[in-house]
């Protein structure tokens, strides 16, 4: 199996929005996240809003002999005004809030078919994202258990910023990691 990796622009977005929607959906409602039909809609409507960011940046995951989308990432840089922003400045120290938000890279999503996953695909897609930013640091959340998302980030040098807390009166606990793409630029030379 041969998989390509596509940038796509918010531009295109439309043309891979259906297929990006089903890829989440058979992602998130699987254990351990079990992601029901409302929380499906508000992955779709604030979707519809990333993408009005000025720097989104996304990439799928296409199956080359299909051309059906296995995967995607995507994120944008997190400003002062937004509420991404708001939300890890209340979960970080005061000593830490310059440094990890101050010229942010934010990775919202990243995620690839069960059937997809384990052949490298979300190391990939999460190299090519984070590849040419020009920001200092990167931050994501992520469910706060052991999975093979989390075990891909530590390969790649994120850290645990903050932990146990939890999205909009969720159940599930979360950690708040962040990368350093400096030193990561400065590693990969």
């Amino acid at each position: 199996m041969t998989v390509e990796l596509q940038r796509v622009t918010a531009e295109q977005i439309d043309q891979f929005r259906a297929e990006l929607l089903a890829v989440y959906r058979a992602v998130f409602t699987l254990p351990p996240y079990n992601e029901a039909e409302p929380d499906f809609a508000a992955f779709a409507e604030s979707f519809s809003r990333h993408v009005q960011h000025p720097d989104f940046r996304c990439y799928v995951a296409r199956d080359s002999a299909t051309r059906q989308v296995c995967g995607f990432a995507y994120g944008f840089t997190i400003d002062a005004e937004s509420r991404w922003y708001e939300f890890f400045y209340d979960l970080l120290q005061p000593q830490g809030r310059e440094d990890w938000l101050a010229d942010c890279f934010i990775m919202v999503e990243l995620a690839v078919m069960p059937e997809y996953q384990g052949k490298g695909i979300g190391g990939r897609l999460h190299d090519a994202l984070l590849a040419d930013t020009s920001h200092r640091t990167a931050v994501l959340s992520t469910a706060q258990h052991e999975n093979a998302a989390l075990h891909l980030y530590r390969r790649r040098g994120w850290e645990i910023l903050a932990q146990d807390w939890f999205f909009d009166q969720g159940e599930q606990p979360f950690y708040l990691l962040g990368l350093d793409l400096v030193t990561r630029r400065a590693d990969s030379r």
